[in-house]
């Protein structure tokens, strides 16, 4: 398998780091790591406030922010997931 372990890190990083984020203190955060052939599937799934459907598109663009994380004032300028999507 070929890739870019740096940004394969920075990635991981981020998704990690918004699942704790966006959990209450206390919460759980689940990570599975599953090979498949060919391919490597990760899956985190945490206790968090959770992603609406309508936030999909915009959370990867520029600023773009899930309108729950600013409703509950949660921290975050947007620019995470557009790193590194």
């Amino acid at each position: 398998m070929l890739g870019d372990a740096g940004r394969l890190e920075q990635v991981l990083f981020n998704v990690l780091d918004n699942a704790v984020k966006y959990s209450p203190a206390g919460g759980v955060v689940a990570v599975t790591l599953e090979r498949t052939d060919d391919n490597v599937v990760l899956a985190v799934e945490d206790s968090g406030i959770g992603l609406p459907a309508d936030s999909l598109q915009t959370i990867f663009e520029p600023f773009g922010r899930a309108a729950n994380a600013t409703r509950q004032h949660m921290p975050g300028m947007g620019l995470g997931l557009t790193s590194v999507g």
